[in-house]
């Protein structure tokens, strides 16, 4: 007996394997359903990841800060910055635009002066989160020798959604923490 494709007996058909288009078109629109409903709540998660990671950013920065003033015996600052060689008093710059962090010991003003050192520079901080901080902490943040800050405040990370905003919180002892608002 011959098993030969070719020489089939007319009238017996084999089945194929593969999907026919119907299944395949189900298939495409079960697919296109379920990622119509998952859409929205990934784009919420992505919003939310954004929003952590610059704040977590400007928190590490702080960090940084308290604990450069701690090992060094002096003042350390963390300002605003747009170009990584000065401090920004400009309202309408917020802390996204870059942060610069500097010892302040030669003259303590939270300036950046001839002969201090610049510890770390990141310009900019964030891309898509706006950072502003309220009156206390709208352009730097001083920690002393001992760790305290020299004021506290409150730095808002809003992901230009507002269902997704955090808020860095730096307490009157000076240590910070992020917040949901």
């Amino acid at each position: 007996m011959n098993h030969d494709p070719f020489h089939r007996k007319l009238g017996v058909m084999e089945r194929t394997r593969g999907f026919t288009l119907i299944e395949l078109l189900v298939a495409v629109a079960v697919a296109s359903i379920l990622l119509a409903v998952a859409l929205p709540s990934f784009q919420s998660l992505i919003a939310s990841n954004r929003s952590a990671s610059d704040a977590n950013a400007l928190l590490s920065i702080l960090m940084l800060t308290r604990s450069e003033a701690i090992k060094r015996n002096t003042t350390v600052v963390a300002c605003k910055s747009t170009d990584g060689e000065s401090c920004s008093t400009d309202s309408s710059v917020g802390w996204d635009a870059g942060v610069v962090v500097f010892v302040d010991n030669v003259a303590t003003n939270n300036k950046i002066d001839s002969g201090e050192t610049i510890v770390q520079v990141r310009v900019p901080l964030a891309r898509v989160s706006e950072m502003t901080g309220n009156a206390q902490v709208e352009n730097s943040m001083s920690y002393l020798p001992t760790g305290r800050g020299t004021k506290n405040g409150t730095i808002t990370i809003d992901p230009n959604d507002s269902a997704h905003a955090r808020r860095l919180v730096i307490s009157p002892a000076g240590r910070p923490y992020i917040t949901k608002s």
